[in-house]
């Protein structure tokens, strides 16, 4: 992907693929956890029914990770913005980035 972005060069470009990686990597464990937070609370709705308590803690549980995920998300575009400024042309890069999210959901 960053390849094609001769705008940068090769040490800019290592940074920016170690920020995707981590990024990508924290996200894709995170859609782990919301996948079995979604399955739980979808079990204890139409399988078997579940107390208050426990159906309060599964949403509360996959509130904070919808949290995590958007802090994950901000803090890797703000680490690329110490690295690539804001620019005009990074807007390529951003949505080689989104197309790059996109593709490894």
């Amino acid at each position: 992907m960053l390849a094609k972005h001769s705008e940068f060069d090769s040490a800019t470009k290592i940074k920016i693929e170690k920020i995707l990686i981590s990024s990508l990597n924290k996200s894709k464990e995170l859609r782990e956890r919301e996948s079995q937070l979604i399955q739980q609370i979808s079990t204890y709705t139409i399988v078997k029914k579940a107390s208050y308590d426990e159906m309060v803690k599964l949403k509360s549980e996959l509130k904070k990770l919808y949290n995590t995920k958007y802090k994950n998300f901000e803090s890797a575009i703000n680490r690329l913005k110490k690295i690539v400024g804001i620019k005009q042309f990074n807007s390529s890069l951003m949505e080689d980035i989104y197309m790059e999210h996109v593709l490894d959901r």
